[in-house]
């Protein structure tokens, strides 16, 4: 009797917690709690639309959920701007639309500043939103290339705060389509071109620098508690914070991690999945990241998790609930406290 009483409470606690569902899985529906500070700076960060501007959805049975796309996004850039002033929206590229610029003009007009990359060369002549780019030097007078449209740096103010930013890419991670494509101009090593920026006053003297880097690195976490990064010697994203040791942040493309340290930099991975974004915040008087975490553009919730993610792993508790029933309550999206 015992042994048979002991078996049905373990069973019973056993469903209990095997069938818990994880909630907010890429999802940020409430307001974090240290925008009370004054000094916090937010960082939305895209990258990898590829001319794809169109909502996404996904049916399961009678459901169908809404995500992804230009739409949604503005819809995240309307809200960040209103609950967090000091919010600063960049691209690390490749947004621009494969087939024609019908789209171009409202998708860089959700930026604040994209970084320029071989893909995207030949629409400096188009009247985008302005591109940012370090490296790029141009043939003929040895200079950083710089136009209307395009500039080496930035320097983005909001609130009397003030954002110098850089933008590097690695020529190495170019095909060789987008290789062929550059006429008149060359991609200078990333690190000169840092080291040079050191002469730039006006980007010195702003309150936060960052710098946006496409391109590779082997950069690990060492582990799950310590955010210093182990990185190869001759690793590229080494390189560049040791060339330039006053940058803040860097955000990069191709890492294996979401946050790590390198010196007194600090490091975040971006979301190569272009239906999401990185949301990093940043506490300018501790000079420190307070939190990094991917979002996915949702404009329909799952009510009970609060989230749209969608799972392929068959028996977890989250695959189970989405394809258990013929219908699923859905709520309408929210981020950072408001409904879109």
């Amino acid at each position: 009797m015992y042994r048979n009483l002991f078996l049905a409470i373990a069973l019973f606690f056993y469903s209990c917690t095997s069938s818990k569902i994880e909630t907010k899985r890429f999802s940020a529906p409430e307001k974090p709690s240290f925008f009370s500070k004054k000094e916090v700076l937010s960082f939305i960060v895209h990258q990898n639309f590829k001319g794809d501007l169109a909502t996404k959805e996904h049916t399961l049975g009678k459901t169908t959920v809404r995500y992804g796309g230009l739409e949604t996004l503005q819809k995240y850039h309307q809200i960040a701007t209103q609950v967090n002033p000091t919010t600063f929206f960049l691209s690390l590229g490749s947004e621009i639309p494969v087939h024609g610029f019908s789209h171009l003009k409202s998708t860089y007009q959700t930026w604040d500043k994209a970084l320029m990359g071989a893909d995207s060369l030949d629409q400096i002549s188009h009247g985008s939103k302005p591109f940012v780019l370090s490296n790029l030097i141009e043939i003929k007078t040895g200079k950083a290339f710089s136009s209307k449209e395009l500039a080496p740096y930035s320097i983005l103010k909001k609130s009397d705060i003030s954002v110098g930013l850089a933008g590097v890419v690695d020529y190495q991670s170019f095909s060789e389509e987008e290789k062929n494509s550059i006429r008149g101009v060359y991609f200078q090593d990333p690190y000169v071109s840092l080291i040079e920026l050191k002469d730039e006053s006006s980007f010195n003297q702003t309150n936060i620098r960052v710098l946006m880097f496409r391109g590779s690195t082997q950069c690990q976490r060492k582990n799950q508690k310590e955010l210093n990064l182990s990185c190869p010697q001759k690793d590229e994203l080494l390189r560049l914070s040791q060339s330039y040791p006053n940058i803040n942040m860097i955000f990069v493309s191709n890492a294996s991690f979401k946050l790590g340290k390198i010196g007194a930099s600090s490091i975040i991975g971006v979301s190569s999945d272009p239906q999401h974004v990185t949301v990093a915040h940043f506490d300018l008087k501790e000079n420190t990241v307070l939190d990094s975490k991917e979002v996915k553009l949702c404009q329909d919730f799952f009510k009970k998790t609060m989230d749209c993610y969608v799972t392929n792993e068959e028996n977890s508790p989250r695959y189970e609930f989405l394809h258990g029933q013929d219908e699923i309550e859905l709520s309408p999206a929210f981020f950072w406290g408001k409904k879109l």
